[in-house]
């Protein structure tokens, strides 16, 4: 004789079974007791709980999240604009994003904590703002010369220089009266 047993029906713990045999006469026989454990694993549905907060609106922006489950957190996904940034998978839940890969305007953050079991925590989303300042490179009009050249052809004067900062070649040509007098002083 077999008897199957649903195990959800008893509580988890030992238990003990014995068997009543009867026969034809009304006589009744009874085996020895037997224990036996129950452990019935009960499935988990809860999910993580998590919040997040942003810091920063330039540069790096440092987000963070806080969470925690019943059987434990094994991720966290960061969102921005309900696009996955990134993730972390050890406490405490961080990511660090390069502000200049956003758009200068506002945005939302929400994270998502997930578990062994495969639930999903997801965060309430936080709103923050972008604004990456462009810089503009000063312009310095420092001429540095590496080369002077001056070549006299009749009464024209070439004069050319480089640039070693910008390494750039320039000329400038001007009609220049020279007296005789001046031309001999500079021989």
């Amino acid at each position: 004789y077999t008897l199957d047993i649903d195990s959800t029906t008893l509580a988890n713990g030992t238990h003990t079974l014995s068997a009543v045999a009867y026969d034809a006469a009304g006589n009744a026989g009874v085996s020895p007791t037997v224990n036996f454990s129950v452990n019935n694993v009960t499935a988990d549905t809860t999910a993580p709980s998590v919040s997040t907060s942003v810091t920063g609106t330039g540069g790096t922006i440092a987000f963070a999240a806080e969470a925690s489950d019943n059987t434990g957190v094994t991720r966290v996904d960061f969102l921005v604009d309900n696009v996955a940034k990134g993730s972390d998978s050890s406490g405490p839940y961080t990511l660090a994003l390069d502000s200049t890969t956003l758009s200068n305007a506002g945005h939302t953050l929400l994270a998502k904590a997930y578990d062994a079991a495969g639930n999903v925590g997801t965060s309430a989303s936080v709103s923050f703002a972008v604004n990456n300042t462009t810089i503009t490179p000063a312009v310095d009009n420092t001429v540095v010369i590496a080369q002077l050249t001056l070549r006299l052809d009749s009464m024209d004067a070439t004069l050319a220089t480089m640039s070693t900062r910008n390494s750039k070649v320039k000329s400038l040509k001007a009609d220049v009266a020279i007296q005789r007098d001046l031309v001999q002083q500079i021989k």
